[in-house]
């Protein structure tokens, strides 16, 4: 999963099919990317099928499950319990598994109190840890933002293991710097950046009007769009209903001087691809409009 994804059996890559790994593969990466045990088949569904209905989406895991445990070709490989999906540990060895336990095993070398005692394990630990990191989690994933993401507790282990090692060095960050600069990369990332961030402004702001909501104005930019049910409607009260449920809206009394009630919802753009946020607004629209 470090530095790209391989699907190896007895150090040996696994064959797939002419049709190539497909969806199979793709769970597995979700999988992987959430932990890897007792991940909720529900979180898995909805990030491999975020735009169709809950049955459909649990329909389509159930089958690409069953085509994953053929291609892994060892039954007890993934645990299906209570509705949960587990690595069988001792079916899988993953790098990112090997890398929590030597952070583990590294933190608890810091806190020794014999420097001089610790300082070839140390030594030790960091050149296996650095060995494991062989670049970035799924690199080759970048359109897939929504379970590709490194998980944050992982993220902040490597952060502290770099900045114990040096590897955040003024040289270092000077060279990245000049590096980006110079290759005309960071434009054309900055370019592709704002094009996925217009299609998602124009997605949000349609599916918001098919819940029946008004939009505050047709924004020519930016991350945020405004959006109600209607002049008297409480937006307060409707994002405390979406907390109950799991779902984090932005109440337009948080963005005022003094918090008046305000009908005004916001919406990050960058985070309004989740199905659960569009059924949740046709649930209430009856109520509040």
């Amino acid at each position: 999963m470090l530095g790209g994804f391989r699907l190896l059996r007895e150090s040996a890559p696994v064959e797939f099919s002419s049709k190539g790994p497909g969806r199979p593969v793709e769970l597995l990466k979700v999988l992987v990317a959430l932990g890897g045990h007792n991940v909720r088949v529900d979180q898995i569904a909805d990030a491999l099928w975020p735009r169709v209905d809950a049955d459909y989406a649990h329909k389509s895991f159930t089958a690409t499950l069953h085509r994953l445990r053929r291609i892994l070709d060892e039954e007890d490989a993934l645990i299906l319990r209570d509705a949960r999906l587990s690595l069988n540990p001792r079916c899988f060895w993953v790098d990112t598994w090997a890398l929590d336990r030597l952070l583990v095993e590294l933190d608890d070398a810091l806190r020794d109190p014999r420097p001089d005692a610790t300082a070839p394990a140390l030594r030790a630990l960091t050149d296996e840890a650095l060995g494991l990191y062989r670049g970035p989690f799924l690199p080759d994933e970048s359109e897939q933002p929504g379970y590709i993401a490194c998980r944050e507790d992982l993220a902040e282990d490597l952060v502290d293991l770099k900045l114990l090692t040096g590897l955040t060095t003024s040289q270092l960050n000077e060279g990245l710097i000049f590096d980006i600069l110079a290759s005309g990369q960071y434009g054309k990332h900055l370019q592709r950046l704002q094009e996925r961030l217009e299609r998602s402004r124009e997605s949000t702001i349609k599916k918001l009007e098919n819940c029946g909501l008004e939009t505050f104005a047709a924004p020519e930019g930016g991350m945020f769009v405004l959006a109600r049910f209607g002049a008297s409607s409480n937006a307060a009260e409707i994002a405390s209903l979406a907390a109950a449920k799991g779902i984090i809206l932005g109440p337009g009394n948080l963005f005022r001087p003094h918090h008046e009630p305000s009908p005004w919802l916001r919406f990050n753009v960058a985070f309004c691809d989740n199905p659960s946020i569009y059924r949740f607004l046709n649930s209430v629209k009856m109520r509040f409009k």
